[in-house]
This record gives structure tokens, C-alpha cells and sequence, in this order.
């Protein structure tokens, strides 16, 4: 595990206490400790004692909420024998894993989940989606960190492997709302941006100190809108057809 990922998991350790209820639900006598399947076969070594509530699994056959199957080494519910506190699951079908705090076989706290495509997000989840604040470090080489809804990002800053940046408002992974981007050559634009591409109204700022403000489409100046020179003096104010000023 990198530092970083280290860092960001222990910094919230006690935040995470305000996140999970880990009282919920009545507690029941202990199973027979060999598996959740109650095979014969099994190696009762793995199993360890852990609180009233829960035992200790290490490296065993598990499923989560939904049935899915993997390889667990984590704390376990007693009464539903599904993952519930701290652990980890290396999923057979999906070719996932999922490392943090588990609620009653749902991915619930912070976490770590690493996908089959090399995507890895680190922060935190709520019943099985990203919510709230976390990383996302995706296969590609771009990293966004900010505030997640339902899974998706949307606000925060997103890093690309050139070294440009986005700061502002996303859907479904792409640049799209309000947000300014930064280009390598130092160069800007604020504005709309609808699914990574300038659209909407925006100001273009270059490196030379001039500028564009006015109305986008398609990635083009097209519309109303005002450019100055370097020196302060006004090239064209009015119309814009494909990034080529309409003069009367």
C-alpha cells in the first residue's frame, strides 16, 4: 500500500466511528465456527474471537450483501455471517477488491476499491457507493479528489498526465458545468463546459494577456462576445461564427 493511501486511511480512523452504527441489530448466540457454509472440511484455524458481536475471518470463502463471492480476511457479523466492521474482499467474478469498513455486507465508511479496469478510489462510501469526499485515482493517469454523489464525481479538481487541470463541476467523469481549466502553456478558460467541451458563455484567458469573453460552441468562439489584444485595445465585439469575428 502507498504512503499516501496509508495517511489518508488513518487520518479518518476516528471520523469514520460517527459514520457506522455498529450497535445495530440484536446479538445471537455463536454459529458453529467452521464456515459460512458449514462444510466438514473446513480449517477452524481460521477463525478467531473478536467482541459479542462479531469473530475474526482470515483468508475464507465469503459473500457479501448481494451474493457476491471472494476471498475475506475481516471482521464478521454473527448474526448474519456477512463482512461487518473492518476487512477486505477480493471478489472471483468482478476482479475487484474492496479494503475498509464494512455494514452488514455493504461497503460502508472508508474505504479502498480497486476495479478490474486499474482504477483505485480511496475515501469514503456509503452502502456500496461513492459519497462524500474521496480520491479517485484512475488507469490512465488522471487523479481527481472532491466530493462524490451516487457514485459519480462531481465537484473537486481533476489532475491530468500533462499536467493541466480542472477545477470545478463533472458528470460522469467528464469536465461539464462551471469550472476553469488550466493548460500546460498557462493559458485559461472559466466558464460552461458541457461533457469536456467549452460551450455555454466563458472567458478564454492567454498567455500573451489577451483575451476572449463571450459565448462558446462546440469547443469554438461562436456567438456574442469580446476579444482584446495584449495591449488592452479591442479586436472585435459582436458576433462569432466558428472562432472567425461577423463584421458589418
Amino acid at each position: 500500500k502507498s504512503s499516501h493511501e496509508t495517511s489518508e486511511t488513518s487520518d479518518c480512523e476516528d471520523r469514520i466511528k460517527r459514520v457506522i452504527d455498529t450497535k445495530k441489530g440484536p446479538i445471537k448466540a455463536l454459529p458453529r465456527e467452521l464456515s459460512i457454509f458449514n462444510s466438514d472440511d473446513d480449517d477452524v484455524t481460521k477463525y478467531s474471537s473478536c467482541d459479542d458481536l462479531t469473530y475474526h475471518l482470515e483468508a475464507g470463502e465469503m459473500r457479501d450483501a448481494y451474493n457476491a463471492r471472494g476471498i475475506y480476511t475481516g471482521s464478521i457479523s454473527r448474526k448474519d455471517q456477512v463482512p461487518h466492521g473492518m476487512g477486505t474482499m477480493k471478489y472471483h467474478l468482478q476482479g475487484r477488491s474492496y479494503e475498509g469498513h464494512w455494514f452488514y455486507g455493504h461497503w460502508h465508511g472508508l474505504g479502498k476499491i480497486t476495479n478490474a479496469n486499474g482504477d483505485v478510489y480511496v475515501g469514503l462510501v456509503v452502502k456500496d457507493l461513492r459519497e462524500g469526499r474521496g480520491k479517485l485515482y484512475y488507469s490512465d493517469g488522471r487523479v481527481f479528489e472532491g466530493t462524490f454523489e451516487q457514485d459519480d464525481p462531481v465537484k473537486g479538481t481533476l489532475l491530468f498526465p500533462d499536467g493541466s487541470r480542472y477545477v470545478g463541476e463533472l458528470h460522469n467523469g467528464c469536465r461539464h458545468g462551471l469550472g476553469t481549466y488550466y493548460f500546460t502553456d498557462g493559458s485559461m478558460y472559466q466558464g460552461q463546459t458541457v461533457m469536456n467541451v467549452f460551450e455555454g458563455k466563458g472567458k478564454m484567458t492567454w498567455t500573451d494577456g489577451g483575451w476572449y469573453e463571450g459565448e462558446w460552441l462546440r469547443g469554438e468562439i461562436h456567438g456574442y462576445g469580446t476579444e482584446v489584444r495584449p495591449d488592452g485595445s479591442v479586436r472585435h465585439k459582436g458576433q462569432w461564427n466558428k472562432g472567425v469575428p461577423i463584421r458589418n
